[in-house]
């Protein structure tokens, strides 16, 4: 195959060291060794397989270093290398010890300057609406699309969603993403004629929501939820299989909660009530007439811990800052008001502020002196 040369960045430097070393191989290695990042240029290079539209396509970073002795060597960095062969699309990431094979999706590109894009996108120009929709189609593979052919985005969201295109549409409008939905439809029923309330039914997907509580007591219930239901009757049911999941939970034995120690350190910090067994957290959900006795395994593995402040139910989060506010939610969900939601938030900021003094703190203590 012969090598076609997409792109190849000159470098100066790279250039008069590689002279340089033609006539003192000492200085040429001391300006290398002294910045060696800046040796190097990236280069993009296709090869197209004789009698076949089979092609690949590498991606590289070429870079110098000389040695002890002098000797000028190079080698391939950062190598990724996109292969497309029999309608078949690869991507192989190479790194020095490893190398990784995947489908190759329009994630692995750039953005739609990138000359691998745009080599590709000549041969294939569906490949424009995946890039220009990336956040839907991002990780969608190449070889589904051809195998399926799916050239368009209402095929694809067809395909997806594995629905009608109105629903298809509808859903995606409402960024549920198609794996999400491919749990969620357990627990649903009469899905082509959904009514689209539901999805409004308060705060956005990405939040926890009428509809997400809904279809997660669904699951633990056994229970089936009617598409073509109105948001009231949506509400119904949901404070319904609440109190249920609650009564059951109730009647288990009582445990403590698995909570993590940033929570507990949280609630020493602020003073505020946090709950910490499981007979609690359903008192909590019953007192409240809402869901919060189905978050125990939520609790227990770490990624959040209940809170009962001035008559509302909070739901912290941590991230790699700290704490965050997640939920803030009163009697039959209403929203905590925007004072009393404030000042929490202070409270965590602050908290989050002392913990960054302890980090600080413990670099402080193993630097040598």
């Amino acid at each position: 195959m012969k090598p076609i040369y997409l792109y190849k960045q000159e470098n100066p430097d790279f250039n008069r060291v590689l002279e340089l070393h033609k006539t003192d191989k000492l200085k040429a290695r001391v300006l290398v060794k002294n910045d060696p990042g800046k040796y190097n240029y990236p280069e993009v290079i296709l090869f197209n397989k004789e009698d076949s539209q089979d092609f690949s396509i590498i991606s590289q970073l070429n870079t110098m270093r000389i040695s002890i002795n002098n000797k000028m060597y190079f080698y391939k960095d950062n190598k990724t290398i996109f292969t497309i062969k029999k309608d078949k699309f690869y991507v192989v990431i190479k790194k020095k010890k490893s190398s990784m094979i995947r489908s190759l999706t329009i994630n692995y590109l750039n953005d739609r300057n990138n000359v691998i894009y745009e080599e590709l996108v000549k041969r294939f120009s569906w490949m424009r609406f995946l890039m220009e929709e990336k956040e839907v189609f991002g990780n969608i593979a190449f070889t589904t699309i051809v195998k399926n052919k799916l050239y368009n985005k209402n095929d694809l969201l067809r395909f997806m969603y594995k629905t009608n295109l109105p629903v298809a549409k509808l859903l995606n409008e409402h960024n549920i993403n198609y794996k999400d939905f491919k749990y969620m439809k357990r627990s649903l029923i009469n899905i082509e004629a959904i009514n689209p309330e539901l999805l409004d039914s308060t705060g956005s997907w990405n939040n926890d929501n009428m509809l997400k509580d809904s279809i997660r007591m669904a699951d633990i219930l056994g229970k089936k939820i009617n598409c073509a239901w109105s948001k009231k009757r949506l509400k119904a049911e949901h404070d319904k299989w609440s109190k249920e999941v609650t009564a059951i939970i109730m009647e288990a034995s009582n445990r403590d909660l698995k909570i993590s120690d940033i929570y507990k350190e949280f609630a020493d910090f602020s003073k505020y009530n946090i709950i910490n067994t499981t007979k609690e957290l359903t008192m909590e959900g019953l007192d409240q007439s809402h869901c919060v006795a189905t978050y125990i395994s939520k609790v227990d593995n770490g990624s959040c811990a209940i809170y009962h402040i001035n008559g509302y139910t909070a739901q912290i989060l941590k991230n790699s800052d700290g704490l965050i506010l997640y939920q803030f939610k009163g009697l039959r969900n209403i929203e905590a008001p925007t004072e009393l939601r404030s000042s929490v938030i202070s409270k965590i900021v602050e908290f989050n502020k002392t913990l960054e003094k302890k980090k600080e703190e413990v670099l402080e203590n193993d630097l040598p002196y």
